[in-house]
């Protein structure tokens, strides 16, 4: 049993996120294509592909290692007549098989923290356009001097994080140009992350009160959404938009 995946089954979002938020960024992406391709990379359940889908015109690839939530996202498509527009990749951000400069866009919500912001945004710069947009949201220092119990935390569970300064260099030295970066608002942490995620676990856990793992996986979400709830000051997900522009 993977208990984190269990935990996580049937929430909305895989990460902080709301529709406005994913509004602001595209609208700061001009000049496309009247039906732009976009690829969604980590998509998880498919919230932000379908808020994408609804005020792009394009059609989107859906790309995530864990097959259920690409099931969850081919429901939402039938459910919303988008199975048309909306295609689902089983496969890693870590080996994806594209060819080169297909995309106009590339989105990624939550997710590039898995392979590291600025390694990541190296091995996505292949697969877009020239002039072609990347849209993601990374975790990141937004106040000097957090707390040591803070600091420590992310150190331990992702030692990657950075400034937003530091991240912008990051943007610049990938060779973007950087069109704008905004922080997520701390409603998209909880409204369809962070309070299904604890309701989903009060759920649980008399069905896995005898489930040692199940309790430690548990007793670390809930540690997480402590956290941001004590400091979230000092640290929070930005939204970051950059082109790419080729010599």
């Amino acid at each position: 049993m993977d208990y984190f995946f269990e935990i996580h089954k049937g929430i909305p979002r895989e990460g902080p996120g709301d529709a406005h938020s994913t509004r602001k960024a595209w609208e700061m992406c001009t000049d496309l294509p009247e039906k732009p391709k976009i690829l969604d990379i980590g998509c998880g359940p498919g919230m932000q592909s379908f808020d994408l889908l609804s005020i792009s015109n394009g059609w989107i690839i859906g790309l995530d290692t864990h097959f259920p939530f690409l099931l969850d996202c081919r429901k939402k498509s039938i459910l919303n007549q988008k199975f048309n527009s909306f295609y689902s990749i089983n496969a890693s951000m870590h080996h994806m098989p594209f060819a080169e400069y297909g995309f106009d866009v590339i989105w990624c919500e939550g997710a590039i923290y898995n392979m590291g912001f600025q390694k990541g945004l190296y091995t996505f710069h292949p697969l877009l356009k020239t002039g072609g947009y990347m849209a993601v949201t990374e975790i990141s220092w937004i106040a000097d001097n957090p707390p040591s119990e803070i600091s420590n935390y992310w150190e331990k569970e992702y030692p990657g994080i950075n400034t937003v300064e530091d991240n912008l260099k990051s943007v610049t030295s990938a060779g973007f140009e950087l069109i704008g970066h905004f922080i997520l608002p701390e409603s998209s942490w909880f409204d369809n992350y962070y309070n299904p995620l604890f309701e989903r676990i009060i759920a649980l856990q008399n069905k896995y009160q005898d489930e040692p793992e199940f309790q430690s996986c548990a007793a670390e979400t809930i540690q997480e959404i402590e956290m941001f709830q004590k400091y979230s000051k000092w640290y929070g997900y930005v939204f970051y938009i950059m082109r790419l522009i080729r010599n």
